[in-house]
């Protein structure tokens, strides 16, 4: 979206912190491992529904980039996307 690319130069400058928040408590490190899910609403906007467990910076971080599974199973290398949350 705009807002997004919009965020890009500050992230790059660093201006702005993004944090990864992709890992979960039982992937033991698989990056596939995502059990995380988002489902589309009504408005057209995604609801999130899990749990990450490790965050570097979370603490300082302006905004999240946090992996969510739109499809498939928990284990599919297929079906994760991005999201940007606010932090």
């Amino acid at each position: 979206t705009p807002a997004q690319k919009a965020l890009l130069e500050p992230i790059i400058a660093g201006q702005t912190l993004a944090a990864l928040a992709h890992e979960e408590a039982d992937s033991h490190y698989a990056p596939t491992h995502v059990a995380t899910r988002a489902t589309q609403a009504a408005d057209g906007g995604w609801r999130l529904q899990g749990h990450k467990a490790v965050v570097l910076h979370a603490e300082a971080a302006d905004v999240f980039l946090v992996s969510a599974r739109i499809s498939g199973e928990t284990d599919d290398p297929d079906g994760i996307s991005l999201f940007l949350i606010p932090a």
